[in-house]
């Protein structure tokens, strides 16, 4: 089951880093949703330092309660108001994530997507950590 959930895991690092997949949030929500077949449920964008875009077009697609988790006190409020603008709060909500502990109890995230895992490993937070929340 663990070796399941790191390989999904990977693939949507992967998915997110680089020239891997399209730079809009629709192409990078396309290519989520092909890769990883995930059942409707609640996913994370850790790292959602984009201005809530990716957050809020996974809100969007109907399939995922969001909550995104932004590393720098300063991207919360542009995250907060994107999700609001786009009339998706409730469905989707952003936080700030203090390093090492995901605020979510074990297995309870159905999709976890990394926007930028060197930034996540280096604030402090630990693939233990990722994959103890993932269901």
């Amino acid at each position: 089951m663990n070796k399941i959930r790191f390989t999904t895991s990977i693939i949507v690092f992967l998915l997110l880093s680089g020239n891997a997949v399209a730079k809009s949030p629709a192409g990078q929500i396309k290519k989520i949703l092909s890769v990883t077949k995930a059942r409707p449920g609640f996913c994370v964008v850790l790292g959602c330092d984009d201005d809530g875009s990716l957050a809020g077009e996974l809100a969007r697609t109907g399939k995922f309660l969001v909550h995104g988790l932004v590393l720098h006190e300063r991207k919360l409020l542009p995250a907060r108001q994107r999700i609001i603008a786009m009339k998706l709060y409730g469905t989707a909500s952003i936080d700030v994530f203090a390093p090492p502990r995901l605020p979510y109890v074990d297995e309870l995230v159905n999709v976890l997507v990394v926007k930028n895992l060197p930034e996540m490993l280096a604030a402090g937070c630990t693939m233990e950590e990722i994959l103890r929340v993932l269901a």
